[in-house]
């Protein structure tokens, strides 16, 4: 084994030995930098409203930490290129050596420090973080909520499975006046709930707290996306695909608050009305909210007189 072999083992266990070590200590590191660092940078500089979620946190603390990497970096490569700018300056050197500075351990070292940082930030923070809030297979249980969250240009609309808590079966070619993503009302879609148009505040789309809700989230038109900063939620919403994304709400304090969604993606001219609401309800209100609006489904379906 040459020595080059033995320096990237070396170096490689030692990663390995680094990452390991700063997860047996992340969680209190986490804890006091989150006070004194990250929710002060968040609301300051990010003017960011505090997170209601409990993956919240970690994503304000990726973001803050990548930050404060790409800070470093600016101020080191700059001062690098000042002072290789001063010191091999036309003046004091007339005549150029071109052997030039023969000792690279200072650059070396620095650009080690940049690896050993993002593997840090990779495997302590970012990898953590990817499985607890896109991982599929979190996305699984009993205690949960499912919804459909369909766009289109350019309003936020949803589908939730009614008190059985199964959705019904769709067929885009039934979509009619009244029932636009073409629910089949039978069998399990005879109690699913169809929010359009969520833009005003007195029609919102609706999320309990203390419960898992998982989103599925399309389109029907073009790319859009769906962005709730309170809830740290930001995803896209691609033509043919349903793409997860999931969240708990923690908060006690967000109970009765209405939040406002976006559309991170330009959309088309009317990408600036393409707004929306999210309210989070108790966990019994959010109940007596789908069995009012089940209701009032079973009403609709009603031969008329």
């Amino acid at each position: 084994m040459n020595k080059n072999t033995q320096y990237l083992l070396a170096g490689a266990l030692g990663l390995v030995v680094m990452v390991v070590g700063f997860n047996s200590i992340k969680d209190s590191f986490n804890e006091s930098m989150y006070g004194t660092v990250v929710k002060p940078v968040m609301e300051k500089y990010f003017l960011s409203p505090a997170p209601v979620t409990e993956h919240g946190r970690e994503v304000d603390q990726m973001i803050v930490y990548i930050h404060l990497l790409m800070l470093v970096l600016f101020i080191g490569w700059t001062a690098y290129f000042l002072i290789a700018l001063w010191r091999f300056r036309k003046s004091r050197n007339a005549k150029a050596d071109y052997a030039g500075v023969t000792s690279k351990v200072p650059t070396t070292l620095a650009e080690y420090g940049v690896i050993a940082a993002e593997v840090v930030l990779i495997g302590c923070f970012a990898v953590p973080l990817w499985g607890k809030a896109v991982n599929p297979e979190t996305m699984q249980g009993d205690d949960i909520v499912n919804v459909d969250i369909i766009s289109e240009q350019f309003m936020w609309n949803a589908v939730y499975p009614g008190p059985d808590g199964k959705f019904g079966k769709r067929d885009p070619d039934r979509s009619s006046q009244g029932n636009k993503f073409g629910i089949l009302r039978e069998g399990a879609g005879l109690d699913d709930i169809s929010i359009e148009n969520a833009r005003e505040k007195d029609n919102p789309l609706v999320f309990p707290f203390g419960q898992k809700v998982v989103m599925r989230i399309t389109s029907r038109d073009v790319i859009h996306s769906l962005k709730v900063l309170p809830l740290r939620v930001c995803q896209d919403a691609i033509p043919g695909l349903e793409i997860g994304q999931h969240f708990t709400v923690n908060d006690k304090n967000a109970i009765g608050k209405k939040y406002l969604i976006t559309c991170a993606q330009l959309c088309g001219d009317g990408h600036a009305t393409m707004r929306g609401y999210v309210e989070i309800r108790s966990r019994k209100d959010f109940e007596q909210w789908v069995s009012d609006q089940s209701a009032k489904v079973a009403e609709s379906l009603k031969p008329k007189e």
